[in-house]
């Protein structure tokens, strides 16, 4: 009699693995996988944004600027887009801010190099663009490159004027 493969099997594999459970027959509950929606984008600005820059916008999705018909709606109800233009030097708007749940938003503001320092970035705690991304290979490239930081090379002057700046509010 030739000898089975099974009766060489280590102690912790049963030899009579014919009476074992099955267990493809079980059901396994898989996390989805399927591509997260992404949060709808708030651009707030203090300068202005031209039709030029609003038309990358509108190559990857649907645009709304802001109008002071919308004073009374909640960031929630206004009309459906993906990315929601809004001028922060309207006192509308930063009432409609001020009140609503910025949770469900990522906040990108526009600005001059000038602006970089102001409040209200921080306040929205934002991401200060000078300039927005020409090339993208996606939506998701796109938004990507809107919420993240330029890196910039370290700078004595700037490393200077760091230092002296809160000496001077003192």
């Amino acid at each position: 009699m030739i000898p089975r493969v099974v009766d060489y099997l280590p102690p912790v594999i049963p030899k009579h693995y014919e009476e074992m459970p099955d267990k493809h027959d079980e059901k396994i509950d898989l996390p989805d996988l399927s591509a997260p929606k992404s949060k709808k984008l708030l651009i707030v600005h203090s300068k202005d944004v031209s039709s030029d820059e609003r038309k990358i916008f509108s190559f990857w999705g649907k645009v709304a600027v802001w109008d002071d018909r919308y004073i009374n709606i909640p960031l929630d109800h206004l009309p459906e887009a993906d990315y929601y233009f809004m001028d922060m030097r309207l006192k509308s708007v930063r009432v409609a801010i001020g009140s609503a749940d910025l949770s469900k938003y990522s906040v990108v503001s526009y600005v001059p190099w000038f602006h970089k320092g102001e409040k209200f970035i921080t306040q929205l705690e934002s991401i200060a663009l000078t300039k927005f991304p020409l090339r993208a290979t996606s939506k998701e490239d796109f938004e990507r490159q809107l919420m993240s930081e330029k890196i910039e090379s370290p700078s004595i002057a700037r490393t200077f004027i760091g230092w002296l700046v809160p000496c001077l509010q003192a």
